[in-house]
């Protein structure tokens, strides 16, 4: 399991590519529905695996468009690993990472994504597994200082998931640790991080790139483009690519990811922020011995390591993150910069002296030892931490499905069930047939129409609270750029927009 290119300072330059083949139920006769995904990411690809299999599908044909060649380098959804838990302080998420963790583990019931996802567990090839069910340990630090920065924010959120992933996984699944020296004993490296929290045996982690290409497997026609413009200006029919090309369509779903806030305006809704990861080479003894441990996340400074994969273990950090403000068509706004768009891209000291600190308390036999590379993964923010999942309130036939804020690539499997089901309840309250669609059926009363709410556009400001799950310093970690005058920076990002 390798750590993206980007990691490697790698260069790339934009290709146009075509997949030919069939999706279900698809056609290229007139009177179809055409709708067309702006971007082969979680929000894309899961939209169209949703439509794709559903009774609608016949009457449908869809098209995804991507900047990049699949799966893209600079999209925070192609990485070694991802999180995968139903460890949430809200019910709403709690349920949909319940509901997805049967599909991430081949539940019968589930369907053939269920089976995809598992077959090459099933089968022992172990290079091409997606999901591990090892474990996840949440924590917070209690101590004094933290008390009063925090305001009790951690403890809150660690007590109020223990209970919906009882809740959601049944009370077996939970263990509490009490103190540093149980939470050092669960993990079984030699170190341990935070000084209460629980452990859920139940939450693990998935191959990403892996799991989008599973996925991708069910979404054989896709072009690679360079977004341009819209086609009209308040009735969207279309988008046309850099290349002079024009994709018509009667709905665009914009899933953009972090380069949406630069291509929409998305008003307050969305914001980029960059988030840093580090990965470290080990032996493979030293494989042998941390593989079994169990996710470890702190709340308090928002660190967390995945169990190593073909001897590489990757740290990284959950915080409000780095900017990199830049003047756009929309006014400023923070634009993803990658190694591939700026191979110039210095990683941030504060951030490297802060994922080492993560490896000295959890692995005290790796101390000091260096990364072996680096990255910064770009989240869409929100204000709240929910997605954007909504239709554009500017343009017609214009839909948003954005804001991941870093946790929405666990939802993987049943995202894109909920996301059409708000398409298809229309815009400002207008209802047509929702479709049938794959994703397991949820145990728990929680209604569709709350996803809906929590998704929703917001035309007011709202103040930036986030979800709580946030560690580090509540203004975020800064600019990558601080002592760059604005006007190289937009020249670096320029081609970008």
């Amino acid at each position: 399991m390798k750590p993206p290119q980007s990691v490697n300072n790698a260069r790339q330059k934009p290709q146009v590519t075509r997949i030919n083949g069939h999706l279900r139920g698809m056609g290229s006769t007139n009177d179809k529905r055409r709708i067309l995904i702006v971007g082969s990411g979680v929000f894309g690809l899961s939209t169209a695996h949703a439509y794709l299999h559903s009774p609608n599908a016949r009457n449908i044909e869809i098209t995804i468009i991507d900047a990049r060649p699949f799966p893209s380098h600079e999209s925070s959804s192609n990485d070694s690993s991802r999180i995968v838990r139903s460890d949430y302080k809200d019910p709403l998420y709690a349920r949909l990472g319940a509901d997805a963790l049967k599909i991430w583990r081949g539940a019968p019931g589930t369907g053939n994504l269920g089976l995809a996802l598992t077959k090459a567990e099933r089968e022992g090839k172990e290079s091409e597994r997606v999901y591990w069910q090892c474990g996840l340990t949440l924590v917070y630090n209690d101590d004094e200082k933290e008390r009063k920065v925090r305001k009790g924010k951690d403890e809150e959120y660690v007590k109020k998931s223990m209970d919906n992933a009882r809740h959601f996984e049944g009370p077996d699944a939970v263990r509490v640790l009490h103190n540093f020296e149980e939470i050092k004993k669960v993990q079984g490296t030699g170190g341990g991080s935070g000084d209460w929290g629980y452990v859920n045996l139940k939450s693990g982690f998935v191959n990403a790139e892996r799991a989008m290409v599973v996925l991708r497997e069910e979404v054989a026609r896709r072009e690679s483009r360079s977004i341009e413009d819209f086609v009209s200006k308040k009735k969207v029919r279309g988008v046309k690519t850099k290349d002079g090309k024009v994709y018509e369509a009667d709905l665009v779903v914009f899933a953009t990811g972090a380069w949406t806030p630069s291509l929409l305006d998305v008003g307050g809704n969305a914001m980029a922020t960059g988030q840093v990861i580090a990965y470290l080479d080990i032996t493979e003894e030293e494989q042998k011995k941390y593989e079994n441990m169990p996710v470890i996340l702190n709340l308090t400074d928002g660190t967390f390591v995945i169990p190593p994969r073909d001897r590489i273990l990757k740290v990284a950090a959950h915080t409000n993150g780095y900017r990199n403000t830049v003047e756009t068509r929309y006014g400023k706004r923070s634009v993803p910069v990658t190694h591939l768009s700026n191979p110039k891209l210095v990683f941030p000291k504060a951030a490297e002296a802060l994922l080492h600190k993560a490896i000295n308390e959890n692995f005290p036999a790796l101390v000091d030892r260096p990364f072996s590379g680096t990255r910064i993964c770009w989240y869409t923010d929100t204000p709240t931490g929910d997605f954007l999942v909504d239709y554009h309130p500017k343009f017609q036939n214009l839909f948003v499905a954005t804001g991941g804020s870093g946790h929405a690539f666990k939802f993987l499997p049943v995202l894109g069930d909920e996301i059409v089901k708000i398409i298809e309840a229309g815009p400002k309250g207008s209802r047509r047939n929702t479709p049938q669609t794959t994703g397991v059926k949820s145990e728990t009363a929680t209604s569709d129409e709350g996803y809906k709410e929590a998704w929703k556009w917001r035309k007011t400001s709202t103040a930036w609270t986030g979800d709580g799950s946030r560690g580090g310093q509540e203004e975020g970690d800064g600019e990558l750029f601080p002592n760059v005058p604005q006007e190289a920076k937009v020249e670096v990002i320029k081609a970008k927009l």
